[in-house]
């Protein structure tokens, strides 16, 4: 067995193995109805993104190019997810039913594309999936612009910034610190590989997140049954657009770390 084979079989194992522990512990904690449909929408997030690393082992493992696209399509689901914890966390509507439709089309577009991957490192070197990374990324945005702003309307920027913090924005962060150090201190440029080094380094999540999931139930930013609230249309069509922006200025960014090649696009 490869080496980066074996790391994806074990951040799989930590991650699955993980939301077992966590959903069994928390649930009985968890009384509210608010409170148990936040721990299922959580702990989605860690199976999508632990089945993800399993199937990139079985990839790896059998070299199959469907169980490989197979695997991306389950990880582009988890935006859907950290969608809907933020739902429950706030108790608002934000239309996360969008993350679907881009999720479906994405799907779409990688079954009908060959695609190449390898093992590279502790990690899975993919090839041709900018728009697969690309829709990731935007809902990934779109999450982080829904918190902050109800942390804004709900003058809680602590707890929420302590929830991005805990579902994902640690490995996040750290996958981010790796790339730029590489490039920067190093001269290697593993900028294509981000999203793999991510996904493999999502497995620090399982540490903060059981902290949260204590503090959770004592927090009181989110609104009552009685007030929960949808957003509406224009506010996530705003939200959507500012996410979009984002998203062009980072892609404009690639190509002074060469990493917008022909290759990372098209097939």
């Amino acid at each position: 067995m490869c080496y980066s084979a074996g790391v994806q079989l074990a951040t799989a194992s930590i991650l699955l193995l993980s939301v077992g522990v966590f959903g069994f512990y928390f649930k009985k904690k968890y009384r509210a109805e608010r409170e148990r449909r936040f721990l299922a929408a959580t702990l989605l997030v860690f199976t999508c993104i632990g089945g993800h690393q399993l199937f990139e082992f079985l990839a790896l493992t059998t070299g199959n190019s469907f169980i490989y696209k197979t695997g991306l399509i389950i990880s582009l689901i988890t935006p859907f997810f950290l969608l809907r914890s933020l739902e429950a966390l706030v108790n608002e509507d934000l239309h996360s039913s969008v993350a679907l439709w881009i999720t479906g089309l994405t799907s779409i577009h990688l079954l009908l594309v060959p695609l190449e991957f390898t093992s590279a490192s502790f990690y899975v070197r993919h090839f041709s999936v900018f728009f697969w990374a690309a829709a990731w990324m935007f809902l990934f945005i779109y999450w982080h612009v829904c918190a902050f702003r109800a942390a804004r309307e709900l003058k809680a920027n602590k707890a929420v910034f302590w929830y991005l913090f805990a579902i994902a924005d640690l490995s996040f962060l750290l996958s981010a610190a790796y790339v730029l150090a590489g490039f920067f201190a190093f001269g290697v440029n593993v900028c294509t590989d981000a999203p793999s080094i991510w996904c493999t380094f999502f497995v620090v999540q399982t540490i903060p997140l059981p902290f949260f999931l204590i503090g959770y139930p004592r927090m009181r930013l989110s609104r009552t049954k009685q007030e929960r609230v949808a957003r509406s249309v224009k506010a996530t069509i705003v939200a959507l657009l500012i996410s979009l922006i984002i998203l062009g200025l980072l892609i404009a960014m690639l190509p002074f770390f060469d990493c917008l090649t022909w290759k990372f696009v098209f097939p």
